[in-house]
């Protein structure tokens, strides 16, 4: 039987949710990222103005958490969504492991040297100033 209608009907494109919310992980993750960033530059070039570093990991983590959940909420039981999911789930999920990875980071360059020349362990980033 011949359907004369369907080929008057406007076929729009459809945006599934799953690639909205693939997205919204991968924009979390650039967003979490930017921050450690900018943290990082402005602890290196404008040391009197860096934030501390635990409100800079704090910051980024919020994002990265959120974005990971997003990022598990994504994936599919198809080879093609593990694959594409894996980018947003393996940025968040580095942003995450960043303060365990590189603990000193963001320490300010004076007291990077100091903590150098004393051999102090990377972890002294957050001692008390």
């Amino acid at each position: 039987m011949a359907r004369p209608g369907r080929q008057l009907r406007a076929i729009g494109r459809v945006v599934r949710r799953r690639h909205r919310t693939w997205m919204a992980s991968m924009t979390l993750a650039t967003i979490g990222w930017a921050v450690i960033w900018i943290s990082v530059c402005v602890a290196r070039w404008v040391p009197g103005w860096a934030p501390d570093p635990t409100i800079s990991f704090n910051a980024a983590s919020f994002f990265a958490l959120v974005g990971l959940g997003l990022g598990i909420f994504t994936l599919r039981a198809k080879l093609a969504w593990i694959l594409i999911t894996g980018a947003p789930l393996f940025a968040n999920g580095s942003l995450l492991s960043l303060r365990y990875v590189i603990p000193d980071l963001l320490e300010p360059p004076q007291l990077a040297e100091e903590s150098a020349r004393e051999g102090a362990p990377a972890a002294s980033a957050f001692r008390p100033r």
